[in-house]
């Protein structure tokens, strides 16, 4: 996990105009996952020019573009923190599963037609 600081100077937003992430003052961008729970927290402890210190993944997106995509924030002018979680989406590959594996049935010993 990579962690960086700074001064929020743009927001970054969506096709749906949703705040997906921000620009620090140094040119660094971050993104967090768009979720009504997420935009929510993040808006109630950020705001233009505030001094955050932000944990998360370097990630790259599909055009080549790197960003920080954040899982904890921080405001340091408040001292306030903010977790920024990805959803879990069971079932997909690298994702826990809602069951644990069981044995398969199999009909390979009955005679079938008999």
């Amino acid at each position: 996990m990579e962690s960086v600081s700074g001064t929020v100077s743009r927001f970054l937003h969506d096709e749906a105009r949703h705040v997906m992430g921000f620009v620090l003052d140094d040119g660094r961008e971050v993104r967090f996952w768009v979720s009504y729970a997420n935009v929510a927290t993040f808006e109630a402890i950020a705001r233009l020019g505030s001094r955050l210190a932000v944990a998360g993944d370097s990630r790259t997106d599909r055009c080549g573009k790197n960003y920080l995509h954040a899982a904890l924030i921080t405001n340091l002018d408040l001292n306030q923190t903010a977790s920024l979680p990805a959803p879990v989406c069971f079932g997909k590959p690298g994702m826990p599963s809602k069951t644990t594996p069981t044995q398969a049935a199999s009909l390979a010993h009955h005679q079938i037609g008999a």
